[in-house]
């Protein structure tokens, strides 16, 4: 069998789409996907804030 040096990360890539299509079909998983979103969200802010405070 043939290995592909990035078929890991493909499948964790599609395992994650799948997870969050998942849970946009539960209301717990709504809010941890809103949770998360605003994290990120918040960190993108910050990013763009204050650039030079990267690590």
């Amino acid at each position: 069998m043939l290995i592909i040096p990035h078929a890991t990360e493909a499948w964790a890539f599609l395992l994650a789409c799948l997870l969050t299509i998942a849970a946009t079909f539960s209301s717990q998983g709504r809010r941890s996907l809103r949770l998360l979103a605003s994290l990120r969200y918040r960190w993108l802010l910050d990013e763009t804030r204050n650039p030079a405070a990267r690590d």
